[in-house]
């Protein structure tokens, strides 16, 4: 992630091993991260790496919770982040000013974070997380840990700093969703609230707005 960003600078500057690196405060942040780990653990267990797969995740869980997250930055409605998961929705509204701050890639990967706290707080401490995003590299940017885009690796390590992430990442199932498999996410995020109230009509379910908590918020303003 935010560690290999000297690897590519070498490579533009030619100066191999031996080239002079400045690290950036992101990198000097996780660097420190690193130290206090390496500190008070000599070692692992190689097994460490090894993880189920997803199949094995979804086949094995005894409760499941799908949601799905979008970013709106054009187009009709207004420009906004949302989610949806069961009925239960929420969304925060992006002025221009605050829409100029990211890329759409960046607030659909935000936008993903949040939404993962949100399950995670709405679903319980034992469901399976099946999320969704219909950006392409988010899911993989997220279960990688990594990016090219120095904000989102921002937000990747915000995200590894909130408390009991770890344990949601081990019940978490991401993947990508095309966005006109996106409705209720899509419609969501860009406030179109009597078309989301007709989708959530044919669906059978009571829309419920979920107020974000604190630390929710928190993470919104710091990570974007």
């Amino acid at each position: 992630n935010a560690l290999y960003y000297p690897h590519r600078e070498e490579a533009q500057r030619q100066e191999g091993p031996g080239g002079s690196v400045e690290p950036t405060p992101l990198m000097r942040e996780v660097l420190e991260v690193w130290m206090a780990v390496i500190l008070h653990c000599a070692g692992a267990t190689v097994t460490i790496v090894f993880s189920a797969s997803a199949d094995l995740r979804l086949t094995s869980a005894r409760t499941i919770f799908s949601a799905s997250s979008d970013a709106a930055g054009d187009g009709r409605g207004s420009p906004g982040i949302g989610g949806y998961m069961h009925g239960y929705y929420w969304r925060v509204m992006l002025p221009p000013a605050v829409l100029a701050l990211l890329h759409i890639t960046g607030w659909e990967t935000l936008a993903a974070c949040i939404n993962i706290l949100v399950a995670a707080r709405l679903a319980g401490v034992e469901a399976l997380l099946c999320l969704q995003v219909d950006a392409l590299l988010t899911p993989y940017v997220i279960s990688d840990q990594r990016s090219r885009s120095v904000d989102i690796q921002r937000m990747i390590q915000a995200l590894l700093q909130v408390p009991g992430y770890g344990d949601v990442a081990k019940r978490l199932v991401l993947r990508h969703l095309a966005g006109d498999g996106n409705v209720p996410s899509d419609l969501c995020s860009r406030g179109l609230w009597s078309e989301f109230a007709q989708v959530c009509e044919l669906l059978h379910v009571r829309p419920q707005l979920v107020v974000l908590e604190p630390r929710e918020l928190d993470f919104l303003v710091h990570a974007a």
